[in-house]
């Protein structure tokens, strides 16, 4: 998604070639994406579903030397997973 809208309505420069209007469909797309999950089958908190939103569209920035689609998901998940535990454990 933050290439799709970046590179056809991308106008605002925020990191290197990635763009604000990019970025901005991507942290949308990845909320509706949690939001949609919580229907079918995943049922997480919406302050968890946020903030790995918020996580994988940083990581999206990021001038990773490895492909973002393996990484996105990885760091994401992740970091979901551990404020899950940290919650179940307090």
């Amino acid at each position: 998604m933050a290439t799709t809208i970046g590179e056809r309505f991308g106008r605002t420069k925020i990191a290197g070639k990635k763009s604000l209007e990019g970025t901005v469909a991507f942290f949308v797309a990845a909320v509706l994406s949690g939001m949609m999950l919580n229907l079918v089958s995943i049922q997480l908190p919406l302050g968890i579903m946020l903030f790995g939103a918020l996580v994988a569209t940083w990581v999206e920035l990021l001038p990773l030397p490895m492909n973002d689609n393996l990484m996105i998901p990885l760091v994401s998940g992740g970091v979901m997973e551990l404020m899950i535990r940290m919650a179940v454990s307090v």
